[in-house]
């Protein structure tokens, strides 16, 4: 499927783009507020892979991709059935493995909570709207160029002709403000610490219902 700005497909179904995509999303992932704050710092790149690594390799037939061209920004978005709340479980817990090296030991309690939290948090959400599209990540670089914006129009513009909600997690302030700009909510704030990492789950209901 395309828009004007943006593909959007099923990862099993174009793996070389998809492992495009994923190289993308390990390079720019070790600049992420999560990734700095509990991996050592000569450890975050390899942190990055081993967490979004795993949590592909566990979801990858459920991973849907939308890319801009020349691979300068995409998204990893799963459609969540009602009632099935386990992926931020196999994201998290099928990346432990290879994080053993990357953090330290007094971080690894904090890191297992915000896990935990982040699932419950899910479910909750799962329960109360069913079926809904859950963005994994979003990596646009170089920034100021929009590609952000042309990632999540082609997001909301999917969810919308189907009419599901979009759930997120957003990990700066400013990509909580992007969010906002296209229509999502702030449902809570998780302060991990007050100066180097909040966390601000987010959600978009749809604008309009399929047709029927």
């Amino acid at each position: 499927m395309s828009t004007e700005t943006a593909y959007i497909f099923k990862s099993a179904e174009r793996q070389e783009e998809a492992d495009a995509c994923m190289t993308r999303v390990y390079q720019v992932m070790e600049d992420d507020s999560v990734t700095k704050y509990y991996a050592k710092q000569h450890k975050r790149f390899e942190f990055s892979c081993g967490l979004y690594a795993s949590g592909y390799k566990a979801l990858q037939r459920d991973v849907m991709m939308i890319t801009v061209p020349e691979n300068k920004g995409c998204a990893l978005v799963l459609r969540q059935p009602a009632q099935q709340w386990t992926v931020l479980g196999k994201i998290w817990h099928g990346g432990w493995k290879p994080l053993v090296t990357c953090v330290p030991l007094s971080y690894w309690r904090s890191l297992l909570s915000l896990g935990d939290k982040l699932e419950k948090h899910h479910k909750e959400f799962t329960q109360e709207h069913g079926a809904h599209l859950y963005v994994w990540v979003i990596v646009a670089e170089p920034q100021g160029l929009g590609l952000g914006g042309r990632l999540l129009r082609a997001l909301t513009d999917l969810a919308d002709s189907e009419g599901l909600w979009c759930y997120l997690e957003a990990t700066t302030s400013r990509s909580r403000d992007l969010y906002a700009r296209h229509g999502f909510e702030q449902r809570d704030e998780w302060v991990v610490d007050a100066k180097e990492l909040i966390l601000y789950p987010m959600a978009r209901s749809p604008r309009k219902m399929p047709n029927t």
